[in-house]
This record gives C-alpha cells, sequence and structure tokens, in this order.
C-alpha cells in the first residue's frame, strides 16, 4: 500500500514526462492545439491541477491527507461557482461531491471502470458549459486519466 508522499511524488514524474512527451509531438506532429497548451502557463497549470487532484483522488473515501486536500480544493471551486451564480455547477459538484465517501477504502474507487467514468465527465463540459471547447475537455480527460491511472499503478492495482 502506498502513502500520499510516493503518489504525489509519482504523479510529479509522471507529469514531468508527460509534458515533455507532448512538447516533443507538438514539434513532431506540429500539433497547433497542443501547443496552444504547452506554451500558456494558465492551461499548463490548470492540466497537471487536474492530474493531481485525479492521483489522490481514490484515496478520498478514506481519512487521509488525501482527502482533506481534495475537500479543500473542491470547497474553494464551489464556493467559487456559488459566488459567480453558476448554480446549476453548484449542484453537479454538490451531487458527485459526497459519493466517495458512501463507500469502504479500495473499492469501486480504485478501480479501472471508476477511472475511466469518473474522467469521461470532462467530455461532458462542452455540452454543460458552452464555454469550454471540445479541445479542452479532452485535454482535462486525458490529464485526469493520466493522473487516476498513475494512482492505481502506484498501488499495484492497474495491471490486475
Amino acid at each position: 500500500m502506498s502513502g500520499f508522499k510516493s503518489h504525489i511524488l509519482g504523479n510529479f514524474l509522471i507529469d514531468i514526462l508527460v509534458v515533455t512527451g507532448l512538447f516533443y509531438l507538438s514539434d513532431l506532429f506540429n500539433l497547433v492545439f497542443l501547443k496552444n497548451y504547452i506554451y500558456d502557463p494558465e492551461k499548463m497549470i490548470t492540466l497537471i491541477s487536474i492530474s493531481f487532484i485525479f492521483s489522490i483522488f481514490p484515496d478520498i473515501d478514506t481519512n487521509s491527507h488525501a482527502q482533506k486536500i481534495f475537500y479543500f480544493i473542491f470547497l474553494l471551486v464551489y464556493l467559487y461557482f456559488f459566488f459567480k451564480g453558476e448554480y446549476k455547477t453548484v449542484a453537479i459538484l454538490g451531487l458527485f461531491g459526497f459519493l466517495p465517501v458512501l463507500s469502504k477504502h479500495r473499492s469501486w474507487t480504485h478501480s479501472k471502470m471508476a477511472a475511466i467514468l469518473i474522467c469521461s465527465l470532462f467530455l461532458f463540459l462542452p455540452y454543460l458549459f458552452p464555454n469550454i471547447s471540445k479541445a479542452d475537455s479532452i485535454c482535462y480527460f486525458i490529464a485526469s486519466l493520466v493522473g487516476y491511472f498513475n494512482h492505481l499503478i502506484i498501488d499495484g492495482i492497474f495491471f490486475r
């Protein structure tokens, strides 16, 4: 069983490899949408933050550092949308925010199927929020999947 620090360090190293790979691919194949992310610090920070959050997400079903960090970030995001008056977003966050604590540790949150289903929610963002592009939602999906699968790999669950 890996600890919180292992997941943070592992995710950091994987993110460095992914970002390096994106630099290489964007130049090799002249992928404009990748270059838009790589050369925009705000977008890159967003992707790395999503990857970080999803690298600790599977452990929020237990009283842990991951749970405290996740729900602190969740509260900030929740309040941000609340004060912006985006109540549809607040309702969606509220619905999904409490689900992980309804189960025991290493149950559904530690499965590949949960990773795919939860991360694929990013693909619906352009339909719920027209200001989010499909390219952005795909990048968010990939970043979340990298973080989530990284957690499962470190825990030794991914290859079972």
